[in-house]
């Protein structure tokens, strides 16, 4: 066998579990009831970009269908 095609399917799944940590830690964060967090905030502590973020917020609301409140302030 060849050790390139053993796992094909691996690079994607390592890439989807990379991208799905953040949003898992981001949900433990707004669940932990401490307050409130600014996007702003969120870009800071994941150094991320607020795009990011934002979209991260959207899988949260719409791929996981929790409610988040939304404030003035971002």
């Amino acid at each position: 066998m060849q050790r390139s095609g053993m796992l094909p399917w691996f690079g994607r799944i390592y890439e989807e579990t990379k991208r799905i940590s953040p949003i898992l830690e981001l949900v433990q964060i707004i669940d932990s009831g401490s307050g409130r967090f600014r996007r702003r905030d969120l870009t800071a502590l994941f150094e991320i970009s607020e795009r990011m973020i934002q979209k991260d917020l959207y899988v949260v609301r719409k791929g996981l269908k929790l409610t988040l409140g939304r404030s003035a302030q971002g």
